[in-house]
């Protein structure tokens, strides 16, 4: 099949990107990183996503659908509203049993494709599927974009038989793959300590979105007046954008940052965090209220113009582990807004210290 453009033939290729989650029902950094992809493909390619069904659930991400990108989704455990519930049982068995099934139906569905290319969004387990589709239809080329350092992740959280388990598996499939892209220099020096050579392809954002100036809110919008209007009075608003979700997060050291300021600062009297993100907020609350900051931590949940957020903040913290370049904090740099964060690889590849920001000592 041909496209043509200006009168010259193209060959027309077809590209399916893999994604482990409700894509474009579900927000978070690797469907960011797809998102802004889409809106950029270029004339010649037929574009399809394999991602996860979710039941009666609206999309966060308005993909411009036509004949050129569409989207394929295979009903699991995950599609399902009680699964959140289910998975709250011991060792997580429901989640292994969900992927397990995941894989056998991606699989499927790959090999059933006549795309070209596949993309895997991330290592384990989306790969899997991929390689296996791969060895039944040695025509088919596997690209997998590694986003982030699961195995450290896991190290750092004491999980060390996890750890040892996810990267045998991690490059067992990444030597099958023709490419592997990391999103990171911290990616590309964790993936070349379990043995595998990876090319860096950084995270990127609509750099003429982040920073343009805003003055309409639509969401949350009586809210965030009334803490512009506190701004104006000489308040600082701090934002952190991370999904509310275990210590990687960063969530918990955030809290604890508005405590120290309250207690020790001597040029913030007044100020609001703002966490911008989707999840359960409950225990994170109880926690401020415990430090004394309940009324210091605001917390807006998921927000689709996370920009109109930035825009308002003197300052972003961002206290969240992990790896690759950020797509938080190259949204922040775009705003203009100065950063917090770490003294880490994750944080340094990007940020120059007491110029975008003001790297610190690591848990300190």
């Amino acid at each position: 099949m041909t496209a043509k453009t200006h009168n010259n033939p193209v060959i027309e290729k077809k590209l399916i990107f893999v994604i482990n989650s409700t894509f474009p029902s579900y927000s978070g950094g690797i469907e960011n990183w797809l998102y802004n992809i889409l809106k950029s493909i270029p004339e010649g390619y037929t574009v399809r996503i394999l991602s996860i069904k979710k039941t009666n659930a609206q999309p966060f991400y308005d993909i411009p659908l036509n004949s050129k990108i569409s989207v394929k989704q295979i009903v699991t455990l995950r599609s399902k509203k009680y699964y959140e519930l289910l998975n709250k049982f011991p060792f997580r068995l429901i989640m292994f049993v969900e992927q397990i099934y995941w894989i056998i139906k991606a699989t499927y569905k790959l090999v059933l494709d006549d795309s070209e290319i596949i993309v895997a969004l991330h290592s384990i387990p989306t790969i899997i599927p991929c390689i296996i589709a791969k060895g039944m239809n040695r025509n088919k080329k596997v690209i997998c974009s590694v986003r982030g350092v699961v195995g450290d992740d896991y190290l750092s959280m004491s999980k060390y038989f996890l750890a040892k388990i996810y990267m045998i598996l991690e490059k067992f499939f990444l030597t099958k793959a023709d490419k592997v892209l990391a999103n990171g220099w911290d990616t590309k020096k964790y993936l070349l300590n379990i043995g595998i050579d990876s090319t860096v392809s950084p995270n990127g954002v609509d750099y003429k979105k982040f920073s343009k100036n805003y003055s309409v809110f639509n969401e949350n919008s009586n809210h965030i007046r009334m803490l512009i209007e506190k701004q104006k009075g000489g308040a600082k608003l701090l934002v952190h954008v991370a999904t509310l979700r275990g210590k990687i997060k960063g969530i918990e050291d955030v809290i604890y940052l508005a405590s120290r300021i309250k207690k020790e600062s001597q040029y913030l009297n007044e100020f609001y965090i703002l966490f911008v993100g989707k999840g359960n907020s409950r225990p994170y609350k109880q926690i401020a209220e415990k430090l004394g900051v309940l009324n210091q931590c605001i917390f807006l949940g998921e927000i689709k113009k996370v920009e109109r957020i930035l825009h308002i903040s003197d300052i972003v913290v961002c206290l969240f582990r992990g790896g690759g370049t950020s797509q938080a904090v190259i949204e922040s740099m775009a705003a203009g807004k100065p950063i917090i964060t770490w003294d880490t690889l994750f944080y340094s590849q990007i940020i120059q210290n007491n110029i975008h920001g003001l790297l610190i000592e690591k848990n300190n």
